[in-house]
């Protein structure tokens, strides 16, 4: 992320924007007579105090509460409260997180009244041991008391029926230690709080604590004694209308959402977040790396990535911002890691900044990605983690497997969820799974950063679209759910990587195994539905209801016979786990998780595939007076073959047209976010310009049952040679088919293909599709934990998905069948040329190069047509926006392929397969 000014540090702006903020608040004499305390907890990006026309105090850090002493500065009745906001201050160079720049008073302004003698700080650190009989909480209460206190404080420990654990005193500014045997311990799946009240003077100081321990054994992170798995999102504070200004309302939606998709961490990316957020992860059971208000992204300009972090002048404000962090959320029970920042470099300041957590708690997990062995092996000592972003399967592979590195592994930012994204999570869990050290990681990010600007009809705006300059464009539009929290398919893809079971199916048997991945808890107050289908049709279904596995156990279910299997066709089991009674964050009936497995394939009795169907019409072939256009007839089928193109240009079935454009060979798609890196490849080769010459066209067979043409085209641009060369054969069919055939060899120097396939256009009227294939959303070979094999049908508008910039979306992988028909049912469908064979299909509403033009939705207008794809492959989405290069298994480098497709009219598709 780059500096909005010049990287000149200390130098800020001459032209530095203030906002002045003042309101009246009245003061009984009984407030007067307290100490009087005010509370910020967040103000961007520092501030000067004002109470009553006198100066009290300047503040900055952003994120984080700053508190002042006001009893010398207010009086009883009417007092007014100035402050003074500048836009930029010094520190912003240590504020240069990827999220909007916004200045104000964001967080709640608080008074707080003490009596004269009040307790100052508490300091609760609890620890869990369950390996002997009995397991016991341990707990330390350290309070702290204004000086002139002699008073002791009553301490009570109640559980959560109120029950009293513990009570006694605690003397003032000393601190107290009590085992508790038989405590429940807190953890993501069982989120257990005490209640523990402090009485001081008339004051009663309610803290709600869980007992937790947190080490790191044989180079793995262990959480309550056992190997646990970060299944984890970074988040910002981010709002559509409100911008920082997020509402606790919002906060707990926030999280519910999070816990309905299986999440259970969180990293606070990139500074501490509301102070109410981590109490409701303590109560909701969601694990927190809580980070510090610090990012100097910007300064890796010429080489000055350490500059700041090395610096003795800028040490007290790096301590500062890991004083602030540490001593306000010190006492949640979900936190995990305390993590000293972002992109910051790495230097003296970050050993200060954990020197001062950890004399104040020794055992305390310091995280900071910037000493990981990616940059250097000199600053390895600052953490016991071994924390990277965005690393390859083949890196992780590395690390694991050197003995010389014996860090937990864990991706403080992983699969960069940016637009149609992220493609590479089921990679990713496969060595997570596999190896106790990969303690998980966090994907980036939560939410899409976009603004709504409402006097504009546009919904949502990112960075330039202010007039901002600077700008990062749509870099910040990066998260598993838009503004409106809807989730993207990339956040259905992380749920089900997060999955808390395994499935297995055995078929010989009928039994089908689940493996628990809770690790505390029994898998309970869930159900089973089963269903078999054949083509996408559903033959068979059962329930099971009374589903109970322990932690990390297993149970074996033998289902019910199912029918046989002895009709053409492709049979599946998909089992669904639902949920059954009902949690604030999962309805009842509502998915947690699915699996499918591939039952039986029933081939034709015979391979169809180049041959032509029947005899039972002939066809009719006739001439345009330029001998270029052949019209073609078959039954209720006509073509329009162009021979100055060697394409199909139309297709008309009972009257209706089907296709009123000439048939293209395509490679080109929309660019992805996640293909912001390759697309310069693409686009240096040509690929968005591809332009089509016919080197020749020619009727290779003309009789009663089929009439084919040859076409030999290739694809090119101005500047290249050429794309790909190419062999078509187009064979229409008396029973009115026709085959259409590629045998492509690509140029040997061109990058991988975004796509390879056919490009139909069909009317607007024809708006409905279907198809039996990976759904029913959009699916990759990247990108289809999510999607399952079946029949799905719907409206070709709602197959487009409004990314907040366009892109590529709505494609379909390993279809068998397709097709788009208008509201009665008739319409084209698609196959590929062999039962053996699939292909990825898509239908959307705009071409893809009208998306690729579009910066927002707002500029795309459908021309009234239909664009649909018959694949052979679309490359994979990968998450290269900010990741690694897409996996090489994901990429078109064939350089010879051969694909074809059999299209057809027909009526009442979906009884036609």
């Amino acid at each position: 992320m780059q500096y909005p000014f010049p990287v000149n540090p200390p130098e800020i702006p001459d032209n530095n924007p203030v906002g002045a903020y003042s309101r009246v608040f009245t003061l009984g004499a009984d407030f007067t007579s307290r100490e009087l305390y005010i509370n910020f907890d967040g103000v961007s990006s520092a501030y000067y105090l004002y109470i009553n026309g006198r100066y009290v105090g300047y503040s900055t850090v952003s994120h984080s509460t700053s508190e002042f002493f006001v009893s010398p500065f207010v009086k009883s009745g009417e007092n007014r409260i100035t402050v003074i906001v500048m836009k930029w201050c010094v520190f912003s160079y240590l504020e240069d997180q990827d999220m909007w720049r916004l200045s104000g008073i964001f967080r709640d302004v608080y008074l707080l009244a003490h009596a004269k003698e009040h307790i100052t700080d508490v300091r609760i650190k609890t620890d869990y041991d369950d390996d002997g009989d009995l397991p016991l909480g341990k707990l330390t209460i350290e309070l702290k008391s204004c000086p002139a206190s002699l008073l002791a404080s009553e301490i009570v420990l109640e559980n959560q029926n109120g029950a009293v654990l513990w009570s006694g005193k605690c003397p003032p500014n000393e601190s107290i230690s009590i085992v508790l045997p038989g405590v429940s311990p807190w953890s993501d799946e069982s989120p257990v709080l005490y209640n523990l009240y402090i009485t001081h003077s008339d004051e009663i100081i309610l803290q709600r604590i869980g007992f937790k321990s947190v080490s790191i054994v044989g180079g793995a992170v262990m959480i309550n004694g056992r190997y646990v798995k970060a299944k984890g999102v970074n988040r910002h504070d981010s709002d559509p209308l409100r911008g920082y200004a997020v509402s606790v309302s919002d906060m707990r939606r926030d999280l519910l959402i999070m816990k309905r998709f299986n999440v259970n961490m969180i990293r606070t990316s990139h500074y501490p977040p509301d102070p109410r957020l981590p109490e409701m992860c303590d109560e909701l059971g969601i694990y927190l790396v809580d980070e510090a208000d610090l990012e100097a992204h910007g300064m890796q300009t010429d080489g000055r990535w350490n500059e700041l972090s090395d610096s003795p002048e800028w040490k007290n404000a790096f301590v500062d911002r890991a004083q602030r962090l540490y001593e306000r959320d010190k006492n949640r029970a979900g936190i995990v890691f305390w993590s000293l920042g972002n992109e910051s470099g790495c230097g003296a300041n970050h050993y200060a900044m954990r020197d001062y957590i950890l004399s104040r708690d020794m055992s305390a997990i310091i995280h900071y990605e910037g000493s990981c062995l990616r940059y250097s092996d000199e600053f390895t000592s600052l953490s016991p983690l071994e924390s990277t972003m965005y690393p390859s399967i083949e890196m992780i592979r590395s690390y694991l497997s050197d003995p010389k590195f014996d860090k937990p592994y864990f991706m403080c930012e992983y699969c960069h969820a940016m637009g149609n994204g992220p493609g590479d999570i089921a990679a990713y869990w496969a060595e997570i799974e596999n190896n106790d050290r990969f303690f998980g990681g966090c994907i980036w990010e939560f939410c899409d950063h976009a603004l709504i600007y409402p006097r504009e009809s546009e919904k949502y705006n990112y960075g330039g679209d202010f007039g901002d300059f600077p700008n990062d464009g749509n870099f910040c539009v990066d998260g598993l759910v838009f503004p409106d929290r809807t989730p993207h398919t990339g956040f259905l893809e992380a749920k089900q990587a997060y999955a808390p079971v395994k499935f297995m199916y055995d078929e010989a048997v009928n039994e089908l195994t689940i493996v628990s991945k809770k690790y505390f808890t029994s898998l309970d107050g869930v159900s089973l539905y089963i269903n078999a289908e054949r083509n996408g049709l559903k033959i068979y279904e059962t329930r099971i209801y009374e589903v109970e596995i322990p932690a990390l156990g297993s149970a074996v279910y033998r289902l019910p016979p199912m029918p046989e299997m002895k009709d053409v066709g492709e049979y599946y089991l998909n089992i669904f786990l639902l949920e059954e009674k009902g949690r604030e964050w999962r309805a009842p009936g509502e998915g947690i998780c699915s699996y499918q497995k591939h039952l039986k394939s029933v081939p034709e009795l015979s391979d169809a595939s180049l041959t032509v169907y029947g005899n039972t019409v002939c066809i009719t072939v006739a001439r345009g007076d330029d001998n270029l256009l052949t019209v073609i007839k078959a039954g209720e089928a006509e073509y329009v073959f162009d021979e100055s193109g060697g394409m199909i240009t139309r297709l008309t079935y009972e009257g209706k047209k089907l296709i009123c454009a000439p048939v293209k060979l395509q490679i080109w798609r929309a660019p992805t976010d996640n293909d912001r890196n390759i697309v310069n490849e693409w686009k240096h080769f040509g690929f968005d310009k591809a332009r089509k010459r016919v080197h020749g066209v020619s009727m290779i067979h003309c009789g009663d049952s089929s009439v084919a043409f040859s076409s030999e085209i290739s694809l090119l641009c101005e500047t290249k040679p050429y794309i790909l060369k190419a062999h078509l054969i187009t064979e229409v069919s008396a029973d009115g088919s026709a085959l259409i055939l590629a045998e492509a060899d690509i140029s040997p120097d061109a990058p991988f293909l975004p796509r390879f396939g056919f490009e139909f256009v069909s009317p607007g009227e024809n708006g409905r599709m279907e198809y039996f294939g990976m759904g029913p959303y959009e699916s990759y070979e990247d990108k289809r934990l999510a999607s399952r094999m079946g029949l799905f049908a719907s409206d070709v508008k709602d197959n487009f998905i409004p990314y907040i910039k366009p892109q590529e979306t709505g494609s379909h992988f390993g279809v068998r069948y397709a097709a788009v028909k208008d509201v009665y049912g008739t319409g084209m469908k698609i196959t590929p040329c062999s039962e053996t064979q699939s292909f990825s299909f898509n239908a959307l509403p705009y071409s893809p190069e009208a998306i690729s033009s579009a910066s927002h939705n707002k500029e795309l207008r459908s021309d009234g047509n239909i664009y649909i794809s018959a694949d052979y492959r679309v490359s994979g989405i990968g998450s290269n926006s900010c990741g690694p290069k897409l996996d090489p298994r994901y990429r078109i480098t064939e350089k010879h392929i051969s694909f074809g497709v059999r299209i057809e009219g027909k009526h009442g598709l979906i009884l036609n397969m």
